[in-house]
């Protein structure tokens, strides 16, 4: 799987649309997918902010940071803010909110990252 993701930047190096040292990567991950793209990231030389539901395993969120990863949780009482906090308390969403908008929520935080991180 790694191969593919491996490719996938590729492409987009050769095309133009990225640049290792000036590009971030972000992406919405469970942990093992992101795993593998923060090694790649790491190789070629990439920022790579993952967001991830804060109720997913506490080994995953460490191991990420560790192989350099900003890892942003977003969940019932974590909503993204700031890109320069990883994440910070303010109004929960209801359980049903976060059950019909999981996904959605994590994808809609991607897309507000998408303007507030450069490149």
């Amino acid at each position: 799987m790694n191969e593919t993701f491996c490719r996938l930047i590729e492409d987009a190096e050769e095309k133009g649309l990225i640049t290792p040292g000036i590009t971030t990567l972000l992406g919405v991950t469970s942990g093992n997918l992101g795993i593998g793209v923060a090694f790649i990231a790491a190789q070629k030389g990439y920022k790579f902010i993952a967001l991830m539901p804060a109720k997913l395993s506490l080994d995953k969120q460490i191991l990420m940071r560790f192989l350099g990863v900003e890892v942003v949780l977003v969940g019932k009482d974590l909503r993204y803010h700031d890109p320069h906090i990883t994440c910070q308390m303010v109004t929960s969403l209801s359980p049903a909110d976060a059950v019909q908008h999981g996904f959605k929520a994590l994808l809609d935080r991607v897309e507000q990252m998408k303007k507030d991180v450069e490149d």
